[in-house]
């Protein structure tokens, strides 16, 4: 029989105030590093970092009250990125949207059929192969902007990504290599350094610093940043709450607020 029990409401009935302390310690490095994190994840998907903030706000938020372990870190992931850029390039961001609320149902489904058991019969060398593609994604799609090639957008295939920025390496900006290199050494030297302070961060932070302390020539990823709806805009898609069902159920893919 389904059940369904947040775990939020059980760890809350006792609650000390040195957890309540550690808890905020901890909220504020995920929410440094997220910031970033899902800024980078939004343009690897090809959608703008904007959208990313939104998704790492909103199911970062939903996670922590709805889901059923007390630590569950709740956020934006790389798993996705190259399904996410495939749908939003062949269907466009509406395409996404529906992608994601049929994936949502399903997975609703899966948890009240308890169908999490089948996963013990995908073989190792699926899922080791599968993180394996995932990485050699991302990892294409990132040396653009870790060497600050000067090229148009990239394609959607790990191949076409490779071929594309080999043929742009005589284009490479030094100083944007430079801070890509400084957050690198701080990745692999921080945890010999200290264990406490995380590395992903401090390589954040000295890269900021090199980047804007060091008066670095800079340039844009090409990327457009996005920009918060504004209120007027919000109250009009509620008040259209009775249209919006209907509309979309219709014509989702086309459909607008």
């Amino acid at each position: 029989m389904f059940k369904w029990n947040p775990k939020l409401i059980t760890s809350l009935k006792y609650y000390p105030r040195r957890q309540f302390l550690r808890d905020i310690k901890a909220g504020a490095i995920v929410a440094v590093i997220a910031f970033p994190l899902s800024f980078a994840l939004a343009i690897a998907s090809g959608m703008s970092p904007v959208t990313g903030l939104y998704s790492a706000i909103v199911g970062g938020f939903l996670v922590s009250l709805f889901g059923g372990s007390k630590v569950n870190i709740g956020g934006a992931t790389a798993a996705t990125v190259m399904t996410v850029s495939t749908i939003v390039a062949r269907e466009g961001a509406a395409g996404l949207a529906v992608a994601s609320i049929l994936a949502g149902i399903f997975l609703v489904l899966f948890g009240a059929l308890k169908a999490g058991y089948l996963l013990k019969f995908i073989p190792r060398t699926i899922t080791l192969g599968f993180t394996a593609a995932i990485g050699m994604g991302i990892f294409s799609g990132q040396i653009k902007g870790f060497l600050g090639l000067r090229m148009g957008d990239l394609p959607v295939r790990t191949v076409d990504k490779l071929m594309a920025s080999g043929a742009a390496l005589g284009t490479v900006h030094l100083p944007t290599l430079a801070v890509g290199l400084l957050a690198l050494a701080v990745l692999f030297l921080m945890p010999k350094i200290s264990g406490k302070v995380p590395p992903s961060l401090t390589a954040i932070l000295a890269a900021t610093a090199a980047a804007h302390g060091l008066n670095l020539p800079w340039r844009r990823s090409g990327a457009s940043t996005g920009s918060f709806p504004r209120m007027s805009r919000l109250r009009n898609c509620l008040r259209s709450t009775t249209t919006w069902w209907p509309g979309w159920f219709r014509n989702p893919l086309r459909w607008q607020c």
